[in-house]
């Protein structure tokens, strides 16, 4: 996957996204550890955000499956996804927690 552009949010989250709109967020201080060799010096900046996925989804790669909006090790919700990221890189579906609505199935999951 070709990364394209980025930008970055008030929450302090930055959004990356490649040229077909798929889209990754996580927090800057963790950005080096969600993607790995993205340089956004290389990657064309679009306009800062007042609300992203990140903050506003709690969906991100550096966020709880379970939607709690917590790091994924950190998230004591004790739900089945709980541990588990909410995005990996280079798979646009997400893990979604009991209770939650599957975007990409266009399915809301039992709770």
């Amino acid at each position: 996957m070709s990364l394209s552009f980025y930008s970055k949010c008030e929450c302090g989250a930055v959004t990356v996204s490649d040229e077909s709109g798929l889209s990754y967020s996580c927090k800057r201080r963790n950005l080096k550890r969600c993607l790995p060799g993205v340089n956004l010096r290389k990657l064309k900046k679009l306009p800062d955000t007042g609300c992203c996925d990140h903050c506003s989804n709690h969906w991100g790669l550096d966020l709880c499956a379970c939607g709690s909006g917590e790091v994924p090790e950190k998230c004591k919700n004790r739900t089945r996804v709980c541990g588990r990221p909410m995005q990996k890189f280079d798979e646009y579906n997400h893990v979604v927690a009991p209770g939650g609505w599957d975007f990409a199935n266009g399915v809301r999951h039992a709770g």
